[in-house]
């Protein structure tokens, strides 16, 4: 046994070292250092501090080089220099083996995942609205008198703003730290609804890591983007925690209930976040009364974030800076918006929402994990299916393809026929097909949980996604907006995919039971 405890020892060593190699080669190598730091910009935006990025990466991988040494050094002198009766591997195993093997699996890749996530933000710099408006937006008035300005005359996100505005008066740096915040806690959320099994939890941090549309996050300027769209996110994810433990009957701790119902103040003061988490629950409190035939305890829960949702939603509704930017940007953005009905609208909706995840724009990979889930189970559960879900994978590819060799390709159009150059007849034919393929997904993540009520709910989540990217359509900025608007529909869409997957993993199906009552 010890011996065997020596050679998995010294293979952890031999992968330290290794690791090590690589951090020395980071050092002294500028055109590795070059790479990563293209590779990077690529993938997030233009707007990196190369000398910085230098910086960090050298100082970051000395630190790593000399972890690595001091740990070799460490075994060392406890195995030689002072002759301990067992060897260091050991002894942390037994440290180790009081916290369970699973939740120690599980940190790992956290901290991996959270150092990652410093390093991009504390490389970025300031841009877009961040600069223009917002870093001087208390200049010669009070903090009141901007409130007031912004309520009057532009938006309804005064929650949202005010912790802007805090950010960027006491320091940018502070919302750097606190954006890394969101990151975990929006990936720890999505661990903690979707997986009852934590070592599958790297894979929800790689997913989240590279397939994040970082460069939707900067559109409007790095803290002016997340503040809006991604902190709302993050504060609505302890509401669907508490609410999936009244649903699997565990208990609940009062401070984590009014902790995530004050959260949900801040993210319901973003429209689509308060308009899908009003549809939800009241879904949600119309199938445990259906359920239940009698009326729960922990329904009182649901009624207060539908109560919370109802007055966002009137207050941003009776906004008058709403309707007065409303205007505006019909005029700066879509002049003949005002001429369009319902139905153009939705269809402009459902061309620029599906024609986003099936095509190349902008590198939108967030489809493809949920498509390579669907094939792999299928592959091993239904032939049909299989057959379908690789039909539908080559559609992608055909689309992506597509994008690449003609950019003008309909399936990559998100306009009607009196705004492109297309006609009535290749637009109502590109509409066709991507409802159909859309149907068609649908019914492949219904067809793939083992239980019928899992896959409506999934078919469910995703369709309520749909509708809070759809009510983009509703503005005169649907196009102007870009792809930030549709992060609440991606963020859903790897909150199915992960349900998917613990589906296939976890012999348990408890999530739809009777719900427990609070703890007294």
């Amino acid at each position: 046994m010890k011996e065997e405890k020596n050679r998995i020892l010294i293979k952890i060593m031999k992968c330290l070292c290794l690791i090590a190699a690589f951090c020395l080669l980071i050092v002294f190598v500028p055109q590795i250092r070059n790479f990563i730091i293209s590779f990077v910009e690529k993938k997030i935006s233009r707007e990196l501090d190369h000398e910085h990025w230098n910086n960090t990466l050298i100082s970051l991988n000395i630190a790593f080089y000399g972890f690595v040494l001091a740990f070799y050094l460490l075994t060392k002198l406890w195995e030689n220099l002072l002759d301990a009766k067992t060897d260091i591997f050991t002894y942390f195993s037994n440290k180790i083996s009081k916290i369970s093997n699973e939740e120690w699996m599980h940190y790992i890749p956290l901290f991996f995942f959270t150092l990652i996530i410093c390093v991009i933000h504390f490389c970025l710099v300031q841009g877009g609205d961040d600069v223009n408006y917002f870093s001087h937006a208390l200049e010669g008035r009070t903090f009141l008198d901007f409130l007031k300005d912004r309520y009057n005359t532009w938006s309804s996100r005064l929650v949202i703003e005010t912790i802007l505005i805090n950010c960027y008066w006491l320091n940018f740096g502070l919302w750097r730290v606190l954006d890394v915040v969101v990151f975990v806690v929006i990936a720890e959320s999505i661990v903690s609804i979707c997986l009852n099994d934590k070592k599958y939890a790297a894979v929800v941090y790689a997913v989240i890591l590279f397939l994040t549309p970082y460069f939707s996050l900067c559109t409007a300027g790095w803290g002016a983007t997340t503040v809006n769209y991604l902190w709302p996110v993050a504060a609505a994810m302890p509401t669907f925690v508490v609410e999936k433990k009244i649903f699997e009957k565990k208990a609940l701790s009062k401070m984590s209930v009014i902790l995530s119902l004050l959260l949900l103040i801040f993210a319901t003061n973003q429209e689509q976040v308060a308009a899908l988490i009003f549809g939800l629950n009241v879904s949600f409190l119309i199938f445990n009364l259906l359920k239940n035939r009698n009326f729960q305890k922990n329904n009182f829960y649901f009624i207060a974030v539908i109560f919370i949702c109802i007055v966002s939603l009137i207050f941003i509704l009776s906004c008058p800076g709403n309707k007065i930017r409303f205007s505006k940007e019909i005029t700066t953005w879509f002049p003949g918006y005002s001429t369009l009905s319902i139905f153009e609208k939705c269809q402009i909706g459902l061309l620029t929402i599906l024609s986003y995840y099936f095509s190349l724009k902008e590198m939108n990979f967030i489809i493809v994990p949920l498509c390579i889930v669907l094939t792999i189970l299928f592959y091993k559960k239904s032939k049909s299916n299989f057959i379908m879900q690789i039909l539908l994978n080559l559609f992608i590819v055909f689309c992506f393809a597509l994008h690449i060799l003609k950019k003008d390709f309909i399936l990559s159009n998100n306009q009607l026929a009196k705004f492109s150059n297309h006609s009535n007849v290749a637009i109502l034919f590109e509409c066709i097909i991507l409802t159909a393929v859309g149907f068609c997904f649908l019914y492949q993540i219904y067809s793939v949980m083992k239980e019928k009520k899992a896959g409506l709910f999934n078919v469910f989540l995703f369709c309520a996604g749909y509708c809070s990217a759809l009510i983009v359509a509703f503005s005169p900025t649907v196009y102007a907006s870009g792809s930030r608007c549709y992060l609440f529909m991606s963020f859903i869409i790897f909150i199915v995919t992960f349900k998917i997957i613990n589906d296939y993993t976890d012999k348990s199906h408890n999530c739809l039971e009777k719900p427990s009552e609070f703890n007294q």
